[in-house]
């Protein structure tokens, strides 16, 4: 007798499952959800979390002449790593909130380091789909101390999947399955992208939520900082991505 072959949005939800670490979305989902019935009615989801844009009393004093600071105004900044700062800006011609992703080039140790910024910048320029925050611009301000580059994109209000798990939000059975479509939506809208377009670094903390028009969930894919494109060949074997949350043949330089 042949047994049962799940339906394959149903094998790709369980490969996520079981090969992207999404079994921490799961582990949060509430102990009394179960699956919905066709004549069920479905609560209303809890409120998401909103990250505010500050005040203007909130705004740090940026200094110099150079491009990046002649065209905004630094807010604040909302996150940082080992090459650079992510700020919260505000473009002076029209007063629009931006991020703005810097790299500090004194800091990097390799060529590549700065190739895969730049690379991130292209492939952002050219990409209009939804589910990506939209790019605005790239400045290098290489004659500053010390030299840095910026990608400038579109602020989302909300907080990250891995910030929504990290305080506790019990998800309902149909918000995991909502936001795992859309991811999915996402990934095959970047794959049939002409190029196509490799993410590689696919986590909670890169997939941004913000509630829509109807209140629901809004899944937006950030930062391409290990974007790769599977059309150039010879390109070397660079690892890019978070170990955990990237497939095996990715730990070997392959996209």
């Amino acid at each position: 007798m042949q047994g049962i072959r799940p339906s394959p949005r149903a094998e790709l939800l369980l490969f996520l499952y079981t090969t992207h670490g999404y079994h921490l979305l799961f582990a949060s989902l509430s102990p009394k959800t179960t699956m919905p019935s066709e004549s069920s009615t479905q609560p209303s989801p809890p409120p998401i979390p909103r990250a505010p844009v500050p005040s203007e009393t909130e705004m740090v004093n940026s200094t110099g002449t150079n491009a990046f600071t002649n065209r905004y105004q630094i807010i604040k900044e909302i996150g940082h790593g080992a090459q650079g700062h992510i700020y919260l800006a505000k473009r002076r011609a029209d007063g629009q909130t931006v991020v703005a992703k810097q790299l500090n080039i004194h800091s990097i140790k390799t060529w590549k380091e700065y190739e895969l910024f730049h690379r991130e910048a292209e492939i952002l320029e050219n990409l209009r789909i939804p589910g990506v925050a939209q790019f605005y611009e790239a400045i290098e301000c290489l004659d500053d101390d010390p030299p840095c580059s910026y990608i400038i994109q579109e602020y989302i209000e909300g907080i990250s999947l891995q910030q929504m798990i990290q305080i506790g939000h019990r998800f309902m059975v149909t918000e995991v399955y909502d936001i795992l479509i859309q991811t999915l939506t996402i990934i095959d809208r970047l794959q049939h992208h002409d190029p196509p377009i490799i993410h590689r670094d696919i986590k909670p903390s890169n997939l941004m939520i913000s509630a829509d028009s109807k209140g629901k969930f809004k899944v937006t894919l950030i930062d391409f900082g290990a974007v790769a494109n599977p059309q150039i060949q010879g390109g070397g074997s660079t690892v890019a991505g978070t170990i955990g949350y990237m497939p095996p043949e990715q730990l070997t330089g392959k996209p």
